[in-house]
């Protein structure tokens, strides 16, 4: 990115937090837009995280799209665990209990936590955090007892994430549906 370009966006990016602070959402909106726009033109997608993000503030009426763009992205780039639960919990609390994104974010987590070789104090906590999340979606089925947990996560194939993550994947693009902020092939080149 070219420092044009760069002050550019910082410069956008800090009147539309300016603009939004003083309750001009639909001034804000728009600038977040250009912002968008700019970092998407120069394939600055791990950026655009952060400012999909602020949209989901911002843009009330959008919340869950943008949060589900974030979230997706985040994946799809394969960015940071911590700031991807960020985004799981903030999308989490947009949803009924019975979404079918709710079963398929805590058990992300959980698979987030298994895939790193050594235990923390915080991966531990995250790792409750996803179980918490599983046993709100299991208890909008009636689902309490340990052994119906059991079979309700394997029949949800929620223990395979060959399927669960790309079905988590299909589900945020659902939840976007044709307010996409970004064409998603430029992953692909």
């Amino acid at each position: 990115m070219t420092d044009n370009i760069e002050l550019q966006v910082a410069t956008l990016s800090e009147r539309a937090k300016t603009v939004a602070n003083e309750g001009n959402t639909t001034e804000a909106i728009d600038l977040y837009r250009e912002v968008a726009r700019a970092l998407v033109k120069e394939k600055r997608l791990s950026d655009l995280v952060m400012v999909l993000a602020n949209l989901a503030k911002v843009d009330e009426t959008n919340t869950k799209a943008y949060l589900a763009q974030s979230t997706w992205l985040t994946m799809a780039l394969g960015m940071p665990f911590q700031g991807l639960v960020t985004l799981f919990v903030a999308l989490f609390r947009t949803l009924p209990p019975d979404s079918h994104l709710v079963p398929l974010i805590g058990t992300t987590i959980v698979y987030c936590c298994s895939e790193y070789e050594e235990d923390s104090p915080q991966l531990e906590k995250y790792r409750e955090l996803g179980m918490s999340i599983l046993q709100v979606a299991a208890s909008t089925q009636g689902i309490e007892e340990i052994e119906a947990f059991k079979a309700w996560f394997a029949d949800r194939q929620l223990d395979d994430a060959e399927y669960f993550l790309p079905e988590l994947m299909e589900q945020l693009e659902n939840l976007v549906g044709d307010t996409w902020l970004f064409d998603r092939t430029i992953l692909d080149k």
